[in-house]
């Protein structure tokens, strides 16, 4: 099977039935209409939990006194990952620029950070406090004038602590207690209790991503979203239980992970498969790693350089390098959200504490989209400054394309101001 055969077998771009896209179309639009009134309806119809408006809303005094609650070590681990996310995004901030391109004449960039931004949390498998910290702090130190979530309630109506205590850590200005496509549809249009938002980002299941495709003609958003992935390369000296390992801790995010590894044998093919049953059949959330272990794949290879054809193929959202000369080999690497370089750099290490986010593109999008950044959250301003011995230099330039173009006024506005 070629690289391209690969590609098109195994195709992953996110697909929403239309059955789902009309069903959330209407929450949409209700949420438009009906504003805090629809949006508490959803909240009682999908969550079972009726609430008021006020009790949507968690301020920063309230995350506080839940995080001061923590257990020393979640708190610290908390402060530890959030301090290496802020690292890592200070690093890849953009620096303000000028070229003065002829003399007199001078051109810019400057950056900002948008108004006010909404991160969406997901719930329903469990609580993501890492996802607040990934989604939050990036826009925090983009210079976001306001960063607001949304996160769905448990039963008894509030917020999993553990996601409230990095809201804090993060920090987040104010948690809304919504999930679903009524989120993104408040976040996107305003409630009277949830303010409109320049822009959406942030994970979430089959209904949020539709939303978020709906209202992204209202509002922007970071990238489509699909289950999770994780393609492993490895050669003869790779440990094999090491790679089944991390196979495993990738299919327990969701029944429709894609898992794959690419070998250079079919021994070590058929070595691998046996790994990963002896841990899959034992293992915690079994049911969830098994239905995963079925979508995915082991593809034979005749070289790691083969290996990573079919990688840049599949533009996988991790890739892990487990092979000889892997520093070398990642430079071959074009397409894939996060690569995890070496045996002692598995994707939990990037999930929870090196600083990398854990926000990627999946389904193939890694082709053409990253991870989430601070890029995401600063647009950039370009300025002209010029005197009037520069202009006079590019005057000739201006006035022949204009008269190309047929704008004679353009022309004229130069020219006035040189006989001046």
């Amino acid at each position: 099977m070629s690289a391209k055969d690969v590609e098109r077998t195994f195709a992953r771009e996110p697909q929403i039935p239309y059955e789902v896209m009309e069903s959330v179309k209407k929450i949409v639009e209700d949420v438009k209409v009906r504003g805090d009134k629809a949006v508490l309806d959803y909240t009682f119809k999908f969550d079972g939990i009726e609430l008021k408006p006020e009790a949507l809303v968690v301020r920063r005094d309230e995350m506080q006194v839940v995080f001061k609650a923590m257990p020393p070590d979640i708190a610290n681990a908390l402060l530890k990952a959030a301090e290496n996310i802020k690292k890592f995004q200070e690093k890849q901030l953009p620096q303000n620029w000028e070229l003065e391109v002829e003399p007199g004449v001078f051109i810019g960039q400057v950056y900002r950070g948008l108004g006010r931004v909404g991160v969406y949390v997901p719930g329903g498998r469990a609580g993501y406090p890492s996802t607040m910290l990934m989604a939050v702090i990036p826009a925090k130190v983009a210079g976001v004038e306001e960063v607001i979530v949304c996160t769905p309630p448990l039963k008894d109506g509030t917020i999993n602590p553990y996601v409230l205590a990095a809201a804090y850590v993060a920090g987040a200005d104010v948690v809304f207690k919504v999930g679903g496509a009524q989120a993104i549809a408040a976040m996107a249009f305003g409630t009277e209790t949830i303010p409109k938002v320049d822009k959406i980002v942030g994970p979430g299941n089959i209904y949020v991503t539709a939303a978020k495709v709906l209202v992204s003609d209202k509002v922007a958003i970071d990238m489509p979203a699909g289950p999770s992935e994780v393609v492993v390369l490895a050669d003869e000296k790779a440990d094999l239980k090491l790679v089944a390992l991390d196979l495993v801790a990738q299919a327990e995010h969701d029944p429709m992970s894609f898992v794959a590894a690419i070998v250079t044998s079919m021994s070590m093919a058929e070595a691998l498969n046996k790994e990963i049953a002896e841990i899959a059949k034992s293992c915690e959330k079994a049911d969830i790693v098994n239905s995963a272990l079925n979508n995915g794949a082991i593809f034979v290879v005749s070289d790691v350089r083969q290996g990573v054809e079919v990688v840049n193929c599949l533009a996988p959202e991790h890739l892990e390098l487990m092979c000889e000369d892997a520093d070398q080999l990642v430079k071959q690497v074009k397409n894939a959200g996060t690569v995890f370089i070496g045996e002692y750099s598995p994707v939990a290490l990037g999930d929870y504490a090196a600083g990398s986010n854990h926000i990627l593109p999946t389904g193939g999008y890694a082709k053409v989209y990253s991870a989430l950044s601070v890029r995401d959250f600063i647009k950039s301003i370009e300025y002209v400054k010029c005197t009037k011995e520069g202009l006079s230099k590019l005057a000739s330039t201006v006035l022949s394309l204009a008269k190309v173009e047929g704008f004679p006024n353009h022309a004229k506005s130069v020219e006035e101001r040189l006989k001046r």
